[in-house]
C-alpha cells in the first residue's frame, strides 16, 4: 500500500510527464503503458524523484510574507485552515 508522500511524488512524476509531453495522446497511448510495464524504472523515478525533491520546507528557510509553515501531523484540516485564515487576515 502507498503512503502519502509515495502517491504525491508519483502524482509530480506524472505532473512531469504531462508537462514535458507535447502530445497527449502518445503520453496515454505509449509512455504509461511503457513504464508501468517496466517496474525497476518506475522505482528508480520515484527514489530519484525523492532524492530530487522534498515536500517539506525546512524551519527558516522560506523568508518571505506571504509564506506559512504549517506542521499538519497533529491537527485537522480544519484547525489548519483557521491558522492560514488568520495569517493572511481572510
Amino acid at each position: 500500500m502507498f503512503t502519502r508522500t509515495c502517491l504525491f511524488f508519483i502524482m509530480l512524476k506524472l505532473q512531469q510527464w504531462l508537462t514535458e509531453t507535447s502530445d497527449l495522446g502518445i503520453f496515454f497511448g505509449i509512455m504509461w503503458r511503457r513504464t508501468k510495464r517496466n517496474i525497476t524504472r518506475s522505482e528508480q523515478d520515484l527514489i530519484s524523484t525523492m532524492e530530487k525533491y522534498r515536500l517539506n520546507s525546512h524551519a527558516g528557510e522560506i523568508q518571505k510574507n506571504n509564506y506559512l509553515r504549517i506542521n499538519n501531523t497533529n491537527i485537522s484540516a480544519n484547525e489548519a485552515a483557521k491558522l492560514i485564515k488568520e495569517r493572511f487576515e481572510l
